[in-house]
């Protein structure tokens, strides 16, 4: 038995060796959009606002208002954000802030219905200013 928890933590350590944390998640977020069959625009956004420690990239913004100024993408892509944004944002602050970041974002470089999107859903964005998530730390990231 004790043979195989040595082989195991040699493989798990040969893993994290080579294989970095970011890389690891980035292939569970692709598992995860295959599995739940989002559309590119929808992945788009699910990559622009995920919990990694950097903010959205300048070109994958860009990719996010090419999307906005199209009429079959536009839904997909303010869909996405707006359940981003508001659903099941417990604990999940960093989410919660670049869905803001692409807002904004979004409202000053795309189509001028991203503009109508966020005044028909201001009732979420203001139920955002109460938003409140403490760290493991005590830390108010909120």
């Amino acid at each position: 038995m004790d043979n195989i928890n040595n082989s195991i933590a040699q493989v798990s350590d040969a893993v994290n060796e080579y294989i970095p944390v970011w890389k690891l998640r980035s292939l569970a977020e692709s598992a995860t959009n295959y599995v739940m069959n989002y559309t590119e625009p929808e992945a788009k956004v699910r990559e622009a606002t995920n919990e990694d420690q950097w903010g959205p990239t300048g070109p994958l913004l860009s990719e996010l208002v090419r999307y906005t100024n199209m009429y079959t993408t536009f839904g997909e892509v303010m869909g996405m954000l707006w359940q981003r944004m508001t659903q099941d944002n417990q604990g999940a602050w960093r989410r919660v802030y670049k869905s803001l970041l692409v807002l904004d974002h979004l409202i000053k470089n795309g189509s001028d219905r991203c503009v109508n999107s966020a005044k028909d859903h201001l009732y979420d964005i203001r139920s955002l200013q109460h938003y409140q998530c403490i760290d493991h730390k005590g830390k108010d990231q909120g």
